[in-house]
């Protein structure tokens, strides 16, 4: 494929600067062993840029030939859904990747975004 472009999960944020995908599934503790993780956050990108505002059928669909064995994919599901909002709304993100509206606590579900009380 000459010509083509490669792009990694080290070239898509940094520590200071996290893409939004990325600083969702930090805020929706939607991060474990870290296996599958890089793949996770590629083609939630991909996904979200194809279509912006998906389902959750869709996001589960999107995400099916990636394989998490350490959870049961809410959490993933999650912060798919909120990258979505994030990159709809160009929300900021602290300086260490966390969502500065999140606290210390991470966020099992969207709700807890906004300011609700966590499920």
């Amino acid at each position: 494929m000459d010509g083509a472009e490669i792009e990694t999960i080290e070239g898509l944020g940094t520590q200071n600067d996290l893409h939004p995908v990325q600083a969702a599934f930090v805020d929706n503790a939607a991060l474990q062993c870290g296996f599958c993780i890089p793949g996770m956050i590629m083609q939630s990108r991909s996904l979200l840029q194809d279509n912006p505002d998906p389902t959750e059928a869709e996001i589960r669909k999107g995400l099916s030939e990636n394989l998490c064995r350490c959870t049961g994919y809410e959490k993933i599901i999650d912060a798919v859904q909120d990258a979505a909002e994030r990159m709809s709304s160009d929300q900021t993100v602290a300086t260490d990747g966390g969502d500065p509206t999140h606290g210390t606590t991470a966020c099992s579900n969207r709700k807890c975004s906004r300011g609700e009380n966590d499920e």
